[in-house]
């Protein structure tokens, strides 16, 4: 079960896109809390029609399972900064539309939470015009979310629940400087096949001033599963992509962020920890843009897992643009076992030199693998090192010693550091 957690601050998070919504044209007079029993009188019920609601409204359904028919419309009009809506439910299941521009909307459910067909079974939060703040979506349900209809879009998209299963579309966009956000988190498993995106962008009267992107999926005690694309993309602050999990990640499909050329130029912040193990059969491209006249910085990626990290795709940080790098991409890999078989990418125009570094404790195969650096770069390996003499010294090289440093296919010089104690195992 979940435990309830503090909320994302709208504050921090809050914007609005361009993307318009369609209002309903129909006039009807504001429906609001003490309209929940004529909408739906029992359990189960199912919500039929228009329904037009006032702002800060509260369709309190609870003990009742709930689903919002096909044909029906649930609306919340565009109001000032700070307008907030709830709907309380035993289950809720969404097969319409559900619209409430520049509105944060709760929706907390004390079993399932479903936005599947036949229907529109969308739920849309931005709305045409310039940024108003306080905008956003939590999904709080202690039983499964499943997310499996058109689309759900947001300025931010706060999801939690026992297990996460997203194959509709989620589209988070922002401007000014505040930044999209797509939060999942899953007492068990979170698994995604449709497509993820977070954008920020700079308010059109602006130049150098906008949203970063955040994408954070969290599993407490279970697997986190990308099969889906994922886009995070930022005109100004470096986008963010973090994958955590209490047993394994697995990334399928293809994973791009692409960071901003502006004031200063980013890469991207990539983050990965497993207590199982992680991974990457798809592709992780997230390539630093660079123009003359910029600062330049790269992207980071950082990954500790306590099991095998395995690399069989492609994971891509080159640099590519018009200019060089002052701050080059730097990659941080820690793992009891590690293969790659794929290709990892650091290569293109760097200024500064780099030391990538891999920590490991019971083997490195590197056999299949490639390595494409500028010569600029190097690789740091940590491993338990020989202790003929038992005196606590290195002796000698790694125990197991890594194998498949062929120089063909590693293009970069590789140095080694450890002790005899070191070990990247629990």
């Amino acid at each position: 079960m979940v435990g309830r957690r503090p909320r994302w601050t709208a504050a921090l998070l809050l914007g609005i896109s361009l993307v318009g919504t369609v209002a309903p044209r129909r006039a009807q007079a504001l429906e609001c809390t003490g309209d929940s029993a004529k909408i739906c009188p029992s359990s189960p019920c199912v919500i039929n029609g228009i329904h037009t609601f006032d702002a800060q409204c509260t369709l309190d359904f609870t003990g009742k399972d709930v689903t919002i028919a096909s044909s029906a419309s649930l609306f919340w009009p565009s109001r000032p900064a700070g307008s907030g809506a709830t709907v309380i439910a035993r289950s809720l299941t969404i097969q319409g539309t559900v619209q409430a521009p520049n509105t944060t909307l709760e929706f907390d459910v004390d079993q399932d939470f479903r936005v599947v067909g036949p229907g529109p079974a969308k739920i849309v939060l931005t709305a045409a015009g310039y940024p108003v703040f306080f905008t956003g979506l939590n999904i709080f349900a202690f039983g499964d979310v499943v997310l499996d209809g058109s689309i759900v879009q947001a300025p931010y998209v706060d999801i939690t629940g026992a297990n996460v299963t997203v194959d509709s579309r989620i589209v988070a966009n922002t401007y000014l400087d505040e930044s999209p956000v797509i939060f999942i988190e899953a007492a068990n498993s979170v698994i995604t096949r449709g497509k993820l995106s977070v954008v920020g962008q700079p308010f059109p009267s602006q130049t150098h001033y906008g949203a970063g992107a955040i994408i954070q999926l969290m599993s407490d005690g279970g697997d986190v599963e990308v099969d889906g694309p994922i886009l995070a993309r930022s005109d100004f602050q470096a986008p963010e992509l973090d994958l955590s999990a209490a047993g394994n990640v697995h990334v399928n499909g293809q994973i791009k962020l692409v960071g901003p050329v502006t004031q200063n130029t980013a890469g991207a912040n990539v983050f990965g920890d497993a207590q199982g193990d992680f991974s990457l059969d798809g592709k992780l491209i997230a390539r630093p843009r660079s123009q003359a006249g910029v600062y330049h910085y790269g992207t980071i990626v950082e990954i500790g897992v306590s099991g095998t990290l395995s690399i069989g795709g492609k994971l891509d940080v080159s640099a590519h643009g018009s200019a060089s790098l002052a701050n080059p991409s730097m990659i941080s890999l820690e793992a009891c076992s590690i293969s790659i078989s794929g290709t990892i990418n650091t290569g293109g125009n760097l200024l500064a030199p780099v030391e990538h570094e891999i920590a490991y404790g019971k083997g490195l195969d590197f056999t299949r693998g490639r390595w494409i650096a500028t010569p600029n770069g190097s690789l740091a390996i940590d491993c338990p090192c020989v202790d003929a003499d038992s005196n606590g010294v290195c002796d000698g090289g790694c125990v197991p010693p890594p194998t498949g440093l062929d120089p063909a296919r590693i293009r970069l010089p590789v140095s080694f550091s450890g002790d005899p104690s070191s070990s990247a195992c629990p």
